[in-house]
């Protein structure tokens, strides 16, 4: 079975009078056998240069693609015609972009905007990505099953993690405050693992090859490649990842639960910080996920956490900071509401 279908594509002529001119070569509408697609073409800018090209899914930044690659056929093209200045001409001298796009996180049906944005900061659309997705299903079958809050911080989610803890068929690793984010920072690096690259640099390669502090997408994971290997990549390797991750939770939680005498524990406790695609990675990975979202007034979770992190100094940057989490929450939400418990954490105290 395919794995992803592209419905409707942004491909065509794109022109902003005054601001931006381009065209959008693909992705075409049709089939893909990977968990990612791809977006390219050229744009340039009548007055201010365009910077990058940016792929959202709601609230979130999947992937910005730097424009940046030397497209000389555009040059060409654009010499001569009416209305084409040479200040354009010189910022059509390297117009190209092209992003991998992963689709792992989102929903099955999908919606992605596509933006251009200036050097002067300035954004304007590219057009609408709609398609369908096969869920990234590892050939494993976790012993364990997660029950994962989600939340922001200073929503109440330590006294909630206390009670799953004290449940016979729950184990989760007690360390006050924070816990072992174990699953958490294991997905989260098949997540990045798995992400496709933008055309590398030399540069990259070299930071890849010789930085051992430093893990991301991998230079050989991007369109440049022979079609064998980049197919492999795109669709081989991120199962082989999802399967590696999978098992190494299970492994770690199961061995949890024979040292802390619960040997017929059925799942595992373990709270997530709400960030961009946390719960729908979780999600995506285990189908029989039990998940619930934390909510708390959030005027008092503005409060707590300005009391509580001494880092934060201004009460309106810890404003700013919980919008931004509140709106990856709604998110979720939104995607999860079906199948998720809404806990509200004033009656939870009551």
């Amino acid at each position: 079975m395919n794995s992803v279908l592209i419905e409707r594509t942004p491909v065509g002529a794109v022109c902003h009078p005054g601001h931006v001119l381009g065209h959008i070569d693909i992705p075409q509408a049709g089939h893909a056998d990977a968990y990612s697609f791809d977006l390219g073409g050229w744009l340039t800018g009548f007055e201010s240069a365009v910077k990058h090209a940016e792929i959202h899914h709601a609230s979130r930044l999947l992937r910005v693609a730097e424009v940046n690659l030397a497209r000389p056929d555009v040059v060409e093209h654009l010499r001569g015609q009416e209305g084409i200045q040479s200040r354009m001409l010189e910022n059509a001298a390297r117009c190209g972009f092209v992003a991998c796009v992963s689709v792992i996180g989102l929903p099955e049906q999908f919606e992605l905007r596509a933006d251009a944005v200036l050097e002067d900061g300035r954004r304007f659309p590219l057009g609408i990505i709609t398609g369908r997705r096969r869920l990234l299903r590892p050939d494993v079958s976790p012993r364990l099953q997660p029950v994962t809050p989600f939340y922001i911080g200073r929503s109440g989610s330590t006294w909630l993690m206390h009670l799953l803890g004290s449940h016979p068929e729950i184990v989760m690793h007690l360390r006050y405050p924070l816990e072992s984010p174990l699953a958490l920072h294991t997905l989260r690096t098949v997540e990045t693992l798995a992400q496709p690259s933008n055309p590398p640099t030399r540069a990259d390669v070299l930071r890849f090859r010789d930085d051992r502090h430093h893990a991301a997408s991998i230079p050989l994971y991007c369109r440049q490649e022979d079609a064998r290997s980049h197919a492999w990549m795109r669709r081989e390797y991120v199962e082989r990842l999802a399967k590696w991750g999978l098992e190494t939770v299970d492994a770690f939680y199961s061995d949890l639960a024979e040292a802390g005498s619960k040997a017929d524990a059925r799942f595992f406790a373990e709270k997530v910080p709400v960030l961009p695609g946390s719960a729908e990675l979780f999600a995506e990975l285990y189908p029989r996920l039990k998940d619930v979202f934390l909510v708390r007034d959030y005027r008092d979770v503005a409060c707590s956490r300005r009391a509580f992190f001494d880092d934060i100094n201004t009460f309106a940057g810890v404003v700013d900071d919980v919008a931004a989490r509140l709106a990856s929450l709604l998110d979720a939400w939104r995607v999860r509401k079906e199948h998720s418990h809404l806990l509200h954490y004033e009656k939870l105290v009551r």
